[in-house]
């Protein structure tokens, strides 16, 4: 791990600025969620686990909020916003969200990656921060790094890194690369 290089794990979150990076591995079914905001070098990331809190919460209170897209989104606008990063200037990149296993609903199986995208996305419009780029789907994990100048790299698991999000990519530029048909669906 680099010098300066924080690592991110699952259900938990970071933010950083100036020459910081931040990092987190074994993305399978799990989402990182990046918000930068290129102009003031700040970045934060989260690892999220699950999508939602509720069936966690204890008394109404969640012990690890940080693992969960519904209670681990607002805290990390708060920590990208408490590092220097201007609310309205956040942008995010989703990474992960793989179909590795599914779990049984009501007789149907529903993808885990699937629903951790699903809400991720919804926190984030309900936040009103944009998605400017995305790495979603697939059957393979992943390795996200995050530096506060906004550039976002991914390596997917047996293969090189990518640049997905250069600093300067602003809300009308959109990156997605995906191959489930179902997140090229909901990207729109």
């Amino acid at each position: 791990m680099p010098t300066g290089e924080t690592m991110v794990r699952m259900g938990e979150l970071a933010a950083t600025a100036g020459d910081g990076v931040l990092c987190t591995i074994g993305l399978g079914s799990c989402v990182g969620v990046a918000l930068v905001d290129d102009d003031r070098g700040v970045a934060a990331l989260a690892h999220v686990v699950l999508p939602d809190s509720t069936p966690h919460a204890r008394g109404g209170a969640v012990a690890t909020p940080g693992k969960f897209a519904d209670t681990a989104l607002p805290l990390l606008v708060e920590r990208a916003v408490g590092e220097g990063a201007g609310r309205r200037q956040l942008r995010a990149v989703l990474v992960g969200g793989a179909s590795m296993f599914a779990l049984r609903r009501g007789g149907a199986a529903q993808e885990v990656g699937d629903r951790n995208v699903s809400a991720v996305r919804d926190a984030l419009r309900r936040l009103s921060v944009p998605v400017a780029a995305q790495d979603v789907g697939g059957g393979s994990g992943r390795t996200v790094r995050v530096q506060a100048d906004g550039t976002v790299r991914v390596k997917v698991a047996g293969g090189g890194e990518t640049v997905l999000r250069a600093p300067g990519a602003g809300r009308a530029r959109t990156t997605t690369r995906s191959t489930s048909p179902s997140m090229l669906r909901s990207a729109a």
